[in-house]
C-alpha cells in the first residue's frame, strides 16, 4: 500500500509516523515490483504455448471436429455462425467466461477442500466435479450428443488448469477447439 496506516502515534506532534516514512519509500519499489511480478505473470501465463501437451490437445481438436464433420453434418450446418457478433460470443467471450466459471471459481474452490483435490483415475475430484457440471450446462441449449461429447474436452481443461496452475492454457485451448468447431460448421454450411 501507498499511504499505509501508521505502524505507531507519531513520535512528536506534527512529526510524520516512522511507520508511514517507510511505507512511502517502500511503497514506489513495491509499485515497480508488482508491475515486474505482472510481466512475470504474464510470460508465465503464455509458457503453456511452449508445451507440446498444449499443441497435442490443440491437434486432437482438429481430429475431433473432423469426426463431427464426418458424423453429423447436418447437425452441424445448425451451428454455422453469422456476424462478427456471433464469431466473438462463441469464439472468445463463452470460453473466457466457462473457463472462469467452471475451472476458476468451481474448480478452484474444490480443489480448496481436501476431498476436491484427491485423485481418482489420475484426476482431481475437482476437476470431475467441475466437468460434470460444464457438460450438464451444455444440455440446455444443445443437442445431446453435442452436450455429452464436451465432457473429455472439460477434463483436459481441468488438466491444464490444475497443471499451469491458472486460466491461460484453458483458455487458450477452449478458444482453438471453439474456432475449429464453428469454423468447420460455418465452411459446411456455405
Amino acid at each position: 500500500c501507498l499511504a499505509g496506516a501508521p505502524a505507531q502515534g507519531p513520535a512528536r506532534p506534527g512529526a510524520p509516523a516512522a511507520g508511514m516514512r517507510r511505507s512511502v519509500a517502500v511503497g514506489t519499489g513495491a509499485v515497480r515490483t508488482r508491475v515486474q511480478a505482472l510481466h512475470e505473470r504474464a510470460r508465465a501465463g503464455c509458457a503453456f504455448l511452449g508445451e507440446p501437451l498444449w499443441w497435442l490437445a490443440a491437434s486432437a481438436g482438429l481430429f475431433v471436429t473432423a469426426m463431427f464433420v464426418l458424423l453429423l453434418p447436418q447437425g452441424l450446418a445448425g451451428s454455422a455462425l453469422r456476424g462478427t457478433g456471433a464469431w466473438l460470443s462463441c469464439v472468445l467471450w463463452q470460453p473466457v467466461l466457462e473457463e472462469v466459471t467452471f475451472r476458476g471459481i468451481v474448480q478452484g474452490e474444490l480443489l480448496r477442500s481436501r476431498w476436491g483435490a484427491r485423485r481418482v483415475w489420475g484426476l482431481s475430484v475437482a476437476n470431475l466435479l467441475s466437468s460434470l457440471a460444464f457438460t450438464a450446462i451444455h444440455f440446455v441449449h444443445h443437442p445431446p450428443l453435442w452436450a455429452v461429447s464436451v465432457f473429455v474436452p472439460s477434463l483436459l481443461f481441468g488438466i491444464l488448469r490444475e497443471r499451469y496452475r491458472g486460466l491461460g492454457a484453458p483458455i487458450g485451448l477452449h478458444v482453438v477447439f471453439n474456432l475449429q468447431f464453428f469454423a468447420a460448421a460455418t465452411l459446411l454450411s456455405i
